[in-house]
């Protein structure tokens, strides 16, 4: 009985140590490189003179209003998503202003051809999740699927510093707008569209935004109602027209009246509290000049992904 006993043991303990042998274990947390510059190239694939170029672009960013871009190159995520990572990693470096939360990261692990942009909160109605996916599409993807990483890197960077000034437009975006406008065309050919197509791109932006700025819903509100008012303007006097006019200004009202109430005591008049942020932003500027580092901005996990 003990000898049947003894062999049922050691055949659960022979399982056992085959199973903690095959099965793939916990994957271990990839540590967060330090932030040495705002290009890290640690896997080696950029060329000295992409990297100075890209140096003096995101310095020239940083140096306008306190954007920080950052670059980071790696071989391989050794088993980590994609994401979680990225966000580790702009979190830890405080990528962007404190409050301001004005930071990104470009992200490419060579290994698993993965690219990544991180866009801090402050960032997110500029360098949407749309146009950041429209970016790695159009900029960095083709690029990377020649073999020109240098390129694709640089294509990355200057279309996201055009995102941040608002200037960036996609590919399909410039084949679609064609050239002006006929003499003669009907404004009514677009006068439902004009303000269904600004609903769809303010939904989403204040879907964003909202999460960090409670006052922002009643002034979208405003917004959204005048620009559709505008669509239908030519029929101000219908119940449409003053329903939408209506929506703004009650929407408008509204803003005021949360903006208000959300003023710090003492900062009604806004005189001591410019100056005291005019002073946090030269000091700021003034240390990022000596070495490149993080502003303590923070992230949310917006941005977006892709594959070459």
């Amino acid at each position: 009985m003990k000898n049947t006993v003894s062999w049922q043991n050691a055949i659960v303990l022979l399982l056992a140590a085959l199973a903690a042998a095959l099965l793939p274990g916990p994957a271990l947390a990839l540590d967060v490189p330090p932030l040495s510059g705002r290009v890290n190239d640690l896997a080696g694939i950029l060329s000295p003179e992409i990297e100075a170029r890209l140096d003096a672009d995101l310095a020239r960013l940083e140096e306008q209003d306190g954007t920080q871009i950052a670059v980071l190159t790696i071989q391989t995520l050794a088993g980590e998503e994609l994401e979680r990572f990225s966000l580790r990693v702009a979190s830890t470096w405080g990528l962007g202003q404190k409050g301001k939360d004005n930071g990104a990261l470009l992200l490419v692990a060579v290994k698993e051809h993965d690219v990544r942009i991180e866009v801090g909160y402050g960032l997110e109605d500029k360098l949407t999740d749309m146009t950041s996916g429209q970016i790695i599409r159009h900029a960095i993807v083709p690029a990377f699927r020649a073999g020109d990483f240098n390129a694709g890197v640089e294509r990355g960077v200057a279309a996201m510093i055009q995102a941040v000034h608002g200037e960036y437009q996609p590919p399909e975006k410039l084949a679609d707008t064609g050239g002006p406008a006929q003499p003669g065309s009907k404004s009514g050919d677009i006068e439902l569209d004009a303000p269904l197509g600004a609903l769809l791109v303010l939904v989403p932006l204040v879907a964003t935004c909202c999460r960090r700025r409670p006052w922002l819903p009643p002034l979208a509100g405003a917004v959204t109602g005048f620009v559709v008012w505008l669509g239908f303007r030519d029929a101000v006097a219908s119940p449409w027209g003053l329903v939408f006019l209506g929506s703004f200004c009650s929407g408008l009202l509204a803003w005021l009246i949360s903006w208000v109430a959300d003023l710090p005591e003492g900062t009604a008049g806004g005189g001591g509290s410019s100056r005291d942020r005019d002073s946090d932003d030269r000091s700021w500027r003034s240390s990022s000049n000596d070495r490149f580092s993080g502003g303590g901005g923070s992230f949310g996990g917006g941005g977006a992904s892709g594959k070459w």
